[in-house]
């Protein structure tokens, strides 16, 4: 808000695409234009200076950068320039009460902390100084308060990975699940020829919130352990879920690229170079992000994916050849919900997830992955749920994921259902207290991957007095 009180400095995002700052009039909602900002993306944060000469903001360093740097403006929107620049992500948190430095939250030491920027006339006036580091991936700020006190918010979303064994002749789990380590918001899947696991790391912007997070996939060799990091230019939001080509020279994933177009890309899973197979067209698009679950055809011609619009979910094929898209299924919101995709090893079924309200029915179905009827071949009731699919490599049989509420506790188990129905038939596979994300069996058909979340966690903590300090640089 600008000093009169009357005016709020607000983002907004018109329909034909502009980002634009603006002064919203809190009388009557007329708009004034501060700053137009060129390309898909708006600043998470922008304050005005105690003194109401300047606006600070936080945006992207360059154009294909997911890297972000804090800037300046008059308060008329004019003379933009760098206050914080480096390697990583500064995002602004806001000023100190005196004007006389920025406070902001970056990586550059490696984790989230709490740094301090002064400033003189809208410009640096010294190098940025350290306040408080180490506060965890998931770190949100409040607000500074006029006495000079830090809140903020501090979340637990850990994401793990395992493996488990099983007989897969009888059926039955031969060990618990192994930990393999913490993973970033991501599922993870088999090579097709069992050597590798890939999964994405996650990295910043920190505390975005409901925004795009900047992604690096994470490719481990089973056998070694060792892990390769490689760098996209992509963001991901919500889960990332990276699938191999049947042939292994691609990956597919949803995201966004650097211009904020959400889509469904190919990476080269060698140099991390990212290409669109079906994206949005604008901020106007109506499917802007809204395609989820891709998964690749047995003959890596094509994917099936899904797509919500205008009140509408569908699942769709789409080849690569021709660029043809063709509707399989499709429902309306919110009565329906359709959710997790999986191919047949043989290419020739389609297995889904939906779901229908009220009621809450979650039912696993399959039908002809070229289209045609689908059928059911198991309903449960809510508050059990089936979430995430994998088909077993003879074809003969999906591993599904069966999520279980009581009150506030969660819990997962995981069974198999031969492809022509019947009773389903646990794997003796469980865990307490997580959320199953994504399946992968092992293409010997002895061992699976998942991901599993451990329960949210959110606590409000408070910095005091952290401007009076002597902070210490950082080298």
């Amino acid at each position: 808000m600008n000093l009169s009180g009357k005016r709020v400095l607000v983002t907004l995002i018109r329909r034909d695409g502009r980002n634009q700052a603006v002064l919203l009039s809190t009388a009557d909602g007329s708009t004034e234009l501060v700053r137009e900002f060129v390309g898909l993306r708006t600043p998470l944060r922008m304050k005005f200076s105690p003194d109401g000469r300047y606006i600070a903001y936080d945006f992207p360093a360059g154009g294909d950068s997911h890297d972000w740097d804090v800037f300046v403006m008059s308060a008329e929107g004019r003379n933009s320039a760098w206050m914080v620049q480096h390697r990583g992500n500064d995002l602004l948190i806001g000023w100190a009460p005196d004007g006389k430095s920025l406070v902001f939250e970056s990586d550059r030491a490696g984790n989230a902390g709490v740094w301090l920027q002064p400033a003189s006339d809208g410009k640096p006036a010294g190098g940025a100084k350290l306040v408080k580091g180490r506060l965890g991936p998931r770190f949100f700020p409040v607000g500074i308060t006029r006495q000079g006190s830090l809140f903020y918010i501090v979340e637990s979303e850990v994401m793990e990975l395992f493996v488990a064994e099983w007989d897969s002749q009888s059926g039955e789990s031969s060990s618990s699940p192994k930990l393999l380590g913490q993973i970033g918001y991501s599922s993870a899947y088999w090579s097709p020829d069992g050597t590798k696991l890939v999964y994405a790391g996650r990295f910043g912007p920190l505390g975005t919130g409901y925004t795009a997070y900047s992604l690096a996939l994470v490719i481990r060799d089973w056998k070694s352990g060792a892990e390769r990091k490689v760098p996209i230019a992509l963001s991901g939001v919500g889960a990332f879920q990276p699938r191999w080509s049947p042939d292994g020279r691609w990956l597919l994933a949803s995201g966004s690229d650097a211009r904020g177009l959400h889509g469904v890309y190919r990476i080269d899973p060698e140099t991390g170079k990212v290409t669109p197979v079906v994206q949005q067209n604008g901020r106007g698009d109506s499917r802007m992000f809204t395609l989820r679950s891709a998964v690749w055809s047995a003959d890596g011609k094509a994917i099936f994916y899904r797509r919500t619009s205008g009140g509408r979910v569908s699942i769709l094929a789409r080849r690569f050849d021709t660029e043809e898209e063709k509707e399989l299924v499709g429902a309306e919101l919110p009565a329906s919900i359709l959710g997790s995709l999986a191919v047949s090893p043989d290419g020739r079924w389609l297995a889904f997830v939906s779901g229908s309200e009220p009621g809450g029915l979650s039912a696993l179905q399959i039908m002809p992955a070229g289209g045609g009827s689908a059928r059911e071949l198991l309903t449960l009731r809510s508050p059990d749920t089936i979430t995430q699919l994998a088909w077993m490599p003879d074809g003969n049989s999906i591993i599904f994921g069966k999520g279980i509420r009581t009150g506030e506790r969660e819990r997962f188990e995981l069974w198999r259902i031969s492809r022509e129905g019947g009773s389903p038939k646990s794997l003796g596979i469980a865990m307490d207290g997580r959320t199953l994300f994504g399946l992968s069996i092992h293409p010997d058909g002895n061992r699976v991957a998942f991901a599993a979340e451990q329960p949210y966690r959110s606590e409000l903590w408070v910095l005091n007095d952290f401007l009076g300090q002597q902070p210490r640089t950082a080298n």
